[in-house]
């Protein structure tokens, strides 16, 4: 039942996530779209870097509270940071849904992720999972070269395309975060909050004031930083949304930390993938009882075909549970059968938050 909980509370927040950005960037204020990618990426970082929070009694157990110790993080929080941007920006020039869909790339890239870094090995059930999967999220692709009408600029296949290219990304950042993890080296929720403090740190000083002083279309800067406060200052609307973001984003970190700590990180790729039907449902809703003027309108065959390539992607899915559970059945004699994911009851994983692997 708590696995249950923690599940279900973790896709409403990070529907909320997708949700609010969306909403954010349509909300108009002086007659001009809040289109600010950049600074939104900034909100992400500040409330990961809120993990901090919950593990000031963890330290790393080498060099404590020195700047070198953290060095390692770096590289991830830079990825962490390129991820976000991409996210962002996939989310201002796609529909809501349709980018939540692709997300659900998530699972292949990340199958091929831990093969090559971490050196884990599938059953061919596993990997007819994947491959359906694939297929899924293929044909959601499709759907979007096709509905035009999503985007009025036509942007919508470009915001696949960065959605796409974060998940590569974001799938061999996660695996070697489970590296760092099964070192032990930090604390799960230690080392999310550094990257997301580095990560912001890194946005504040680097991204956004050469957002601002780059020539674009925002007021004629990439990312006008003064047109930014203005426009929160002038729309109690916007710090709403933002500030349920921010708030979202905070919670889901700790949600998704202990989903990874007690069943494998993959099983946290499993609830962001279930995050698209919420998305979608309420976009549709949204659509309906405003009549337009928010959400999105079911746009018949380019639709169905989503809708398709979402059912395809859930099989995939269940082929890849079952062969994760006869898997881990057959390495422990049946002891982890009762878990989603190989790991599952193992302590030596449980504590690092990451599945087990075969060699080789």
């Amino acid at each position: 039942m708590r696995l249950g909980v923690l599940c279900v509370a973790a896709v409403i927040a990070g529907a909320l996530c997708t949700l609010t950005t969306k909403a954010a960037f349509e909300t108009s204020v002086g007659g001009e779209s809040f289109a600010k990618p950049f600074f939104m990426e900034l909100v992400v970082g500040t409330a990961i870097a809120t993990s901090l929070l919950g593990s000031w009694q963890h330290r790393p157990r080498a060099a404590a509270g020195t700047v070198e110790c953290y060095l390692p993080l770096l590289p991830l929080a830079a990825s962490d940071l390129l991820v976000g941007i991409c996210d962002c920006r996939s989310v201002l020039l796609a529909p809501a849904s349709l980018v939540s869909l692709v997300n659900c790339s998530m699972l292949v890239f990340s199958a091929m992720a831990t093969r090559a870094i971490l050196g884990s090995r599938y059953s061919r059930t596993e990997w007819g999972g994947i491959l359906a999967a694939a297929a899924g999220v293929i044909l959601v692709g499709a759907a979007s070269l096709l509905r035009g009408e999503a985007a009025p600029s036509g942007t919508a296949p470009l915001g696949v395309l960065l959605a796409l290219a974060a998940r590569a990304l974001q799938s061999a950042q996660f695996a070697f975060e489970e590296r760092y993890m099964k070192a032990g080296r930090f604390s799960p929720l230690l080392q999310v909050g550094a990257e997301g403090a580095i990560e912001s740190a890194l946005c504040a000083a680097l991204v956004l004031p050469l957002a601002h002083a780059l020539p674009g279309s925002d007021h004629g800067r990439v990312e006008d930083v003064g047109d930014t406060l203005r426009s929160l200052g002038r729309s109690p609307t916007l710090c709403a949304l933002v500030g349920v973001n921010w708030l979202s984003l905070a919670a889901l970190n700790p949600l998704s930390m202990s989903i990874g700590l007690r069943h494998g990180s993959v099983l946290r790729v499993f609830v962001e993938i279930a995050r698209p039907a919420l998305v979608w449902a309420v976009e549709l809703a949204a659509w309906t009882l405003s009549r337009g003027r928010y959400g999105e309108p079911w746009a018949g065959p380019q639709s169905c075909l989503e809708l398709g390539g979402f059912g395809i992607l859930l099989l995939g899915l269940a082929f890849y549970v079952r062969g994760a559970r006869e898997r881990a059945a057959a390495a422990l004699g049946g002891g982890a059968a009762e878990g989603l994911l190989p790991g599952a009851g193992r302590p030596e994983h449980s504590e690092a938050g990451v599945p087990a692997t075969a060699p080789g």
